[in-house]
């Protein structure tokens, strides 16, 4: 295990120290000593060798089992290395306490004389390094690294030679603490009056550099210590600084066979400075600016260890510095890396890793599989800040890196035989540099703001450093590919009016992903209308499409003629109500696109605090449909899939064939009455009264009182609301004159004549009235048109001819205890779940979608009376509570036990007169209703 040391790198400890290749030999050194376990038998090459790493030879400095006469203790104790006035080291075997070996020399030391006493303690068990620096505080005095770390913590060993030790606390991560750090120094840019156009690659060129001291880039902690030593501290030379920093690493070193083009006045921490290139630092950008705060933020941003930073979220969480609010609501925007892992699982991941798995170590087969991924192109259209192509390169390298493990698998087990000062081993044939297949340029993406543009590349760069590092290990070599060669392909522009292809061509692209941003149609500025009819106005029905529905249209389109593969998070809207007859019957009919695999409704999530409540499905598609069609179901929204193979994936995300839910004017079912919109008023509140406004009327205008009614709209009807309004149906002129409602009237007419609704508009003459009148003197049923996604059931009830329904509810006239009953079924509840649209997450019941297509039960009469029963049953519990909300009483966590039984009674009793006594989950109850409805469809 010893390694063969040549004379050339041996050097006394007065002469310099080249970090950058210290960490290039760490590199190999650990990897060297990653299965030392034996103290007796691997800790003198282990000391011996981690000092030559230095360049320090061991025996020059100290000595190894230096004996000394322990006080209180017979005999003579053995210090496994000595170095007078600088440290001593205790090694152990593997597992073994080093609580208890730093107590054992702290007896040495004790029993040193004063004069030759070291600074230093070191213990270590081979896989762990702990250093005591004994002339700091207690509450600072340690610090312990893993030996796989090494490269990166090579300063902390910096007493080997004469080099100032310089330890930087390191964070156990980078958190929200960071990131408004970063927003600070933000704001301090803005406010000093910086350029905005230079503001985002200002930025993640100092971003660059704060990761570059932590993973390996740079030696560690290299800029911060230049900024700490180089400038003053009013920051009045900061931005100097900066500008200086910047063009050394855009200057060619000599290395990758460039020329040296730098000065050779050059500050030596700036010479030691890698070329880094690529576009990053390529280019003159203002850093004409200067001031304590700056630089005080500066510094601030690099206590943080940004090593422990996942690109995979570092880009949003950066980007959030630019908007003061999204700060305090941090992450609550960005795909979280799970639901990330649930889009490329489907499209590409899965696929791959069977296909590594089933090659084992057959050499064909794996050099085939490495083949097939080295094509892999990815195109994200909405990328930001490009946390979908990270994670996806990320996976993709790691795949590869196991392949390239398993081709190479002899040379991983090689003993290390050459000089510590090349730090290399004879690989062969294979060349570091160039041996993975895959690029980040095949990373392509399109993001409409400039900011976001540069992080994603950022974050790119930064992802395949990391996996070149891993790379590395597997030979035991420090790999840093610089100059920066290869660029991922991110443009600026709107998408639904970029050509696609103009970023990639679709000859050249296998995969399509992504996150499109969602707007409803109704929510939709003029902007985003004709950025829908740009890129789907050739489509039918795109008036009423979500603005999500765009990406869908538009990739349809592209993978014409191919066997590219799209999948995208989106909002479950585009599955529900009628969005999916405008979206998915041109989809499929038009541009014939199946649905490959698909992840049905769960609950958005991600790292964030203040996340926003967001329901989505992932949806995969292709014009080829594989053998095994995969739907990932929910049991809980907020819990992990259960995977199910199916034969179909409709656009309902259900295994059942593809149909389609029209806009119908009457009920399919024959049984089923009429549902109507209830009245609307459309006064500007004029009408409207509150409780303690209609008792002042009546106080004074008491005839008024058989012309106030008791108003209900959704949100009355669920909270019990207490409201009023003036129905003057048939009223005299003299009551139309009394001056509390004559106010009101002229009032209404203003309003309406000022309105740009053409209904309100045109029932100006009219103040008397709500536009809409559609309650005649019948009882009805009163369906709440938005309630509670949180509610198993929908809570409908019966109301009295008197009281004056509002449009924001539907209205069933003459509805009997059996209509009630089969509406407030589970079967009928299913059914409003799958294909009713949502406001926000809530359900937003439809007649025209959900109720005119329900396929009714057709039952006996003795099961219609058993229905009858049961609804009243439901009645009746919940008449036992008078003082309780309708909202109350359906909420799910205080849901009365008797009311919940009698709901499942009626469930019971409503499925019996289906055929059917239970079914075992959800889908399969929707997939039978979409039998059933297939059934009415064909007899209509």
């Amino acid at each position: 295990m010893q390694l063969a040391l040549s004379s050339t790198v041996l050097h006394n400890a007065t002469m310099t120290v080249n970090w950058r290749d210290i960490q290039d030999r760490a590199v190999t050194f650990a990897h060297s000593y990653r299965d030392a376990k034996d103290e007796d038998r691997d800790a003198k090459p282990f000391w011996k060798d981690l000092m030559a790493m230095y360049g320090v030879e061991a025996r020059s400095i100290g000595a190894f089992e230096e004996r000394v006469k322990v006080y209180g203790r017979p005999g003579v104790g053995k210090i496994d290395y000595f170095a007078p006035r600088k440290f001593l080291v205790e090694a152990k075997s593997l597992g073994k306490d080093l609580d208890d070996a730093y107590e054992q020399a702290l007896e040495y030391f004790d029993s040193l004389p004063s004069e030759i006493r070291p600074r230093y303690i070191v213990v270590s068990d081979f896989a762990r390094i702990r250093i005591h620096d004994l002339e700091k505080e207690e509450s600072d005095r340690v610090t312990e690294f893993k030996l796989e770390e090494l490269s990166t913590r090579v300063r902390e060993l910096a007493f080997f030679t004469d080099e100032e030790v310089q330890v930087y606390k390191p964070e156990e991560h980078i958190d929200v603490r960071a990131v408004r750090v970063m927003g600070k120094l933000h704001k301090a840019l803005k406010e000093s009056n910086y350029p905005p156009d230079y503001l985002p690659r200002l930025l993640t060129r100092l971003v660059f550099c704060f990761f570059a001291d932590d993973i390996g880039i740079f030696e560690k902690n290299q800029i911060r210590r230049y900024i700490e030593t180089n400038t003053q501290p009013d920051g009045s030379d900061i931005g100097d600084k900066l500008y200086k920093i910047f063009d050394v690493l855009n200057t060619p070193d000599g290395t990758a066979g460039s020329q040296n083009d730098r000065q050779s006045g050059t500050d030596d921490t700036l010479k030691a400075l890698p070329w880094v290139n690529g576009g990053m630092f390529d280019g003159d950008i203002k850093v004409v600016f200067g001031s304590r705060d700056i630089r005080d933020m500066l510094l601030e941003c690099m206590t943080f260890d940004w090593s422990r930073v996942s690109p995979a979220i570092f880009g949003s969480m950066f980007q959030s510095v630019m908007n003061e609010k999204e700060r305090h609501d941090l992450g609550a925007h960005y795909t979280s890396e799970t639901n990330i892992k649930k889009v490329i699982n489907g499209l590409f991941l899965e696929e791959l890793l069977q296909e590594l798995n089933v090659a084992a170590t057959n050499k064909a087969k794996l050099e085939a599989l490495w083949e097939k991924m080295a094509k892999i192109t990815l195109l994200d259209p909405a990328c930001g800040c490009g946390n979908f192509l990270v994670i996806s390169y990320r996976e993709l390298r790691t795949i590869e890196n196991e392949i390239i493990r398993r081709l190479h698998g002899k040379a991983d087990k090689r003993a290390i035989a050459h000089s510590v000062t090349h730090a290399r081993l004879d690989l062969g044939e294979v060349d570091l540099q160039t041996i993975s297949k895959l690029s980040i340029e095949r990373m392509c993406g399109i993001e409409i703001d400039a900011f976001p543009v540069e992080v994603a590349k950022l974050s790119l760069w930064l992802v395949d450093h990391k996996m070149n590092v891993d790379l590395g290990r597997i030979f035991g070599e420090h790999l840093v590919k610089l100059p920066l060669r290869e660029q991922p392909h991110i443009v600026q522009g709107n998408a639904l009016r970029v050509d696609w292809e103009s970023v990639v061509p679709k000859d050249k692209l296998t995969h399509i992903l992504g996150n499109p941003p969602y707007l409803g149609y109704k929510q939709q500025q003029p902007e985003q209308k004709k950025d829908m009819e740009m890129s789907c106005g050739d489509v039918d029905g795109t008036g009423v499409l979500d603005y999500v529905a765009g990406w869908y249209i538009k990739a349809a389109k592209l993978i014409q003629g191919t066997q590219i593969s799209v999948a995208f998070v989106s909002t479950n809207s585009i599955t529900q109500g009628e969005q999916v007859a405008a979206l998915w019957r041109p989809m499929m009919e038009q541009f014939g696109v199946k649905i490959t695999f698909a992840h049905r409704t769960f609950k958005w999530t991600n790292e964030a605090t203040g996340k926003a409540a967001v329901y989505c499905v992932i949806i995969g598609f292709a014009l080829d449909k594989p053998n095994n069609l995969k739907l990932y179901e929910y049991d809980d929204i907020a819990g992990a899939p259960r995977e199910v193979t199916v034969g179909e994936i409709n656009p309902y995300l259900l295994d059942a064939e593809t149909i389609f839910l029209q806009k119908r004017m009457r009920p399919i079912s024959v049984n089923a009455p009429q549902m109507i919109y209830g009245n609307e008023p459309r006064e500007g509140g004029m009408l409207l009264l509150s409780e303690q406004e209609r008792a002042k009327i009546l106080s004074e205008y008491p005839q008024l009182g058989v012309w106030i009614r008791k108003f209900v709209s959704a949100d009355d009807f669920l909270n019990d609301g207490h409201r009023y309004c003036y129905w003057l149906v048939g009223a005299s002129p003299e009551i139309l004159q009394l001056p509390p409602i004559r106010e009101r009237l002229t009032a209404v007419r203003v309003f309406r004549e000022m309105s740009k609704q053409k209904a309100a508009n045109e029932a100006k003459d009219t103040p008397s009235l709500f536009v809409s009148i559609r309650q005649d003197d019948n009882p009805y049923l009163l369906i709440p048109i938005v309630s509670s996604e949180n509610r198993k059931y929908i809570p409908f009830g019966y109301m009295s001819t008197e009281i004056i329904t509002s449009n924001a509810n539907f209205m069933l006239p003459k509805a009997t205890p059996w209509h009630f009953g089969v509406l407030e079924s589970e079967m009928h509840m299913t059914w409003v779940r799958a294909v009713c649209g949502r406001l926000k997450s809530d359900f937003r019941y439809s007649n025209t979608i959900v109720y005119n297509n329900f396929p009714w039960p057709e039952p006996t009469d003795a099961q219609k009376k058993a229905i009858e029963e049961a609804a009243q049953v439901i009645l009746d519990a919940r008449a036992k509570y008078p003082n309780s909300t309708l909202a109350n009483l359906y909420d799910p966590n205080t849901m009365p036990t008797d009311l919940l039984k009698a709901h499942h009674a009626l469930d019971r009793a409503v499925d019996a007169c289906y055929g059917k006594r239970s079914f075992k989950s959800e889908p399969e109850r929707l997939e039978f209703l979409f039998e059933r409805y297939q059934a009415l469809v064909g007899k209509v």
